[in-house]
């Protein structure tokens, strides 16, 4: 298992460039804090936050959609 250290480096590193990287930006964050939770939140905990992010996540976008529908109809 990969130190912090070296998890931030390759992190950082791969966006210290002048060719355009913010279309990659979001993935390699997700990435990024994936693996550092992962060094600190046993696996099994880690997965079901994942999945409750998940449906928490979808509620949020079902309340996006209705809140535009409302808005429009207004």
């Amino acid at each position: 298992m990969l130190s912090v250290a070296k998890i931030l480096q390759t992190f950082l590193l791969r966006f210290q460039t002048d060719k355009l990287m913010l279309p990659f930006l979001v993935t390699d964050e997700v990435n990024l804090v994936q693996d550092l939770l992962a060094r600190f939140i046993d696996r099994k905990t880690l997965d079901t936050l994942q999945m409750y992010a998940s449906s928490v996540w979808k509620t949020l976008k079902l309340i996006n959609k209705w809140t535009c529908v409302f808005m429009l109809k207004a």
